[in-house]
């Protein structure tokens, strides 16, 4: 699994009958881009955790999709041990 930026909402002008009806969305991880099902209601802008492989759907052949969304990305880096008191 990677953390990756949704960069945009794909909208196919066609589509393979494997991939089913869920959105497609276009992601940055690393210094990567790669297209992704999204199985998590994720919105430009959002960080996400990406997951390769199956994606526990019958309905849906994809080899990357989105599988959580961990909210807004911002400007400025969280110190989380700042956060939990470390």
């Amino acid at each position: 699994m990677k953390l990756a930026m949704v960069k945009e909402v794909l909208s196919p002008v066609r589509r393979a009958e494997c991939l089913g009806e869920v959105p497609l969305l276009l992601l940055r991880w690393e210094d990567q881009v790669t297209a992704a099902v999204d199985l998590a209601g994720a919105q430009v802008g959002d960080r996400v955790l990406l997951a390769f492989g199956s994606t526990g759907r019958p309905d849906v052949t994809a080899d990357a999709a989105v599988v959580a969304v961990l909210g807004k990305d911002t400007e400025k880096p969280v110190d989380k041990s700042t956060e939990i008191g470390l």
